[in-house]
């Protein structure tokens, strides 16, 4: 997403002489809405209740959504378990209102000890490449 942020930006700089009659800022920040406007980016952040598991234990979890447009308003979140070769162990899907939900994933006795990465996202989360994991 920064790249496509910085070649939006070269792009825009590099056109600003045809923007002679506003300021090169107000150029770039028209462009720039107009750009989001065009393509809303839509974030879900999911807040656990810890970070260590064990197996045969409940994650519980609280989703957040927000998004550069009022217009898009996801009812749906889904949140996967994956493993350390980023294979998909557990899907669920969740409901949001009003931008939050939650809900919780039963970890099975069998889970093999390891590192996992839980991850939420939308339908409209599809359309744009990922983010950096944290």
């Amino acid at each position: 997403m920064k790249s496509q942020f910085i070649i939006t930006l070269l792009t825009l700089l590099s056109l600003s002489a045809s923007a002679q009659t506003d300021s090169l800022f107000q150029y770039v920040a028209k462009r720039l809405y107009d750009y989001y406007s065009y393509a809303p980016v839509e974030k879900v952040y999911l807040h656990q209740d810890r970070t260590t598991y064990l197996p045969g234990e409940t994650v519980w979890f609280k989703i957040y959504q927000s998004s550069t447009e009022n217009r898009i308003n996801s009812g749906v979140v889904y949140v996967e378990l994956n493993n350390g070769n980023n294979e998909t162990v557990i899907k669920t899907k969740w409901e949001l209102k009003d931008g939050s939900g939650s809900g919780h994933i039963e970890l099975p006795n069998t889970l093999p000890m390891g590192v996992y990465q839980l991850r939420a996202y939308t339908n409209w989360m599809m359309n744009n490449s990922p983010g950096p994991s944290t």
